[in-house]
């Protein structure tokens, strides 16, 4: 590959300033190369340019896994183990999607559709719906009960994955009774029903039953008080492409509102307490070493703490490029920040910003250089030939400024200069 020396240009590329005015150690334009500075020689070097790896109409939506890849082709969502065998199908008529990753795998969504992919390529579906009402709840001739007014509530599980709780309903029955339930709820993928109760005019419900899906009356007796309801309240957590997880929790913004999940539980969140209203609508969810970045029409906000409920907030930034943005380890950015978690994200006003430890944000090089701004955009970190650089896609760039018109997309690649 040839290579070209030119005095050095270590201040970067240069679009910002007057053309009379940039110093000889700025670039104004570089196209197809990358700019390696090194003392006081600069070196330029063309790019290889594309390979395709993979056949496929329509790809988007791709992601690498450390054992898997994952795109979306045609509207399938295909997995490859292996990139020169033919790739799985993972579920069928997916929009956009987004993922998170976490210990285990990948969590994918297209807020319609969800599902995990485990290390190794194996799938899962994600989630369980809690049950859609309650069941009719009445006294039995048999049963051997206290008498008293007992609590009861049912829940569905899946390989080992419980659902939030449907709604609690009360009984009273007379001594030696039993709780009828009738018209039990019914899911729609799940492997068995837990029936809860409390002992007579308790308030903790306590396992007590599973019975076989289909089920749709039995009759509770006098069974040991096993352990107690972890799921009342709960449900489901609501998803979208949109995607984040930190500290153990599994974040999704939902048009104004940022869902999060239980710790450890990424399938389940708590219906009252498990969101935050942003006041306009979101587009942007990064996150970061100590929380999470979060784009709304407004600006973008830092939403940090150890545990959500506590969030506290500041506003960082100008309006996000919606999903312009990517986490990623602060390695790439210095060696300082090797195994912290950085993020970085364009603004509406083409500035490239940088999310660091403590939610300061810094700006790159916004003296310099700016970026076209765009209805929409997504950020990929890359390293080729030891050459750490960003590579940033935008989609119909110029089109939110209302003095220009495109329908074109514009693959810029900039050298990452942050030191």
């Amino acid at each position: 590959m040839r290579e070209y020396r030119f005095p050095t240009f270590e201040d970067g590329v240069n679009n910002v300033g007057r053309e009379d005015q940039i110093p000889s150690t700025s670039l104004r334009e570089a196209r197809n190369v990358d700019l390696l500075v090194s003392g006081q020689t600069a070196k330029l070097r063309r790019r290889k340019g594309r390979e395709r790896v993979v056949a496929g109409v329509g790809c988007h939506s791709g992601v690498a896994g450390s054992d898997f890849v994952l795109s979306v082709d045609s509207g399938t969502l295909k997995l490859w183990r292996d990139l020169t065998q033919a790739p799985e199908e993972v579920a069928t008529g997916v929009g956009e999607v987004g993922y998170a990753e976490f210990s285990g795998g990948v969590i994918w969504s297209d807020g319609v559709q969800s599902g995990i992919v485990l290390h190794g390529g194996a799938t899962k579906p994600f989630g369980l719906p809690a049950p859609n009402g309650a069941p009719n709840v009445g006294a039995s001739p048999n049963g051997g009960l206290y008498a008293g007014e007992y609590l009861v509530a049912v829940t569905f599980t899946r390989d080992g994955v419980e659902s939030g709780a449907s709604d609690v309903v009360s009984a009273a029955v007379a001594e030696g009774e039993g709780i009828q339930l009738s018209s039990i709820p019914q899911p729609a993928d799940a492997d068995a029903i837990n029936i809860y109760a409390t002992q007579a005019n308790g308030e903790t419900l306590y396992f007590r039953a599973s019975i076989p899906v289909g089920t749709s009356a039995y009759v509770l007796g006098a069974l040991d008080a096993k352990r107690a309801a972890q799921t009342l309240s709960m449900d489901m957590l609501p998803m979208s492409r949109r995607l984040a997880m930190y500290n153990a929790h599994l974040f999704s913004l939902v048009g104004d509102t940022l869902y999060f999940s239980r710790p450890f539980n990424y399938q389940l969140h708590h219906t009252t307490e498990d969101y935050v209203l942003l006041g306009s609508e979101g587009n942007l969810l990064l996150a970061g070493d100590d929380g999470v970045f979060v784009g709304t029409e407004d600006g973008v906000y830092f939403f940090g703490g150890e545990e959500p409920q506590r969030f506290t907030q500041s506003w960082v930034s100008a309006a996000a490029i919606p999903d312009a943005g990517l986490s990623l380890d602060g390695g790439f950015v210095a060696g300082k920040l090797q195994g912290r978690t950085v993020a970085v994200w364009w603004t509406v006003d083409g500035v490239m910003m940088l999310g660091l430890p403590g939610g300061t944000v810094e700006p790159v090089r916004d003296v310099e250089f700016r970026a076209t701004t765009a209805e929409r955009g997504v950020v990929a970190a890359t390293t080729r030939e030891g050459t750490k650089q960003l590579v940033t896609v935008l989609r119909n760039p110029g089109a939110r400024s209302p003095m220009a018109f495109s329908d074109s997309v514009t693959i810029e690649v900039h050298k990452h200069g942050v030191q």
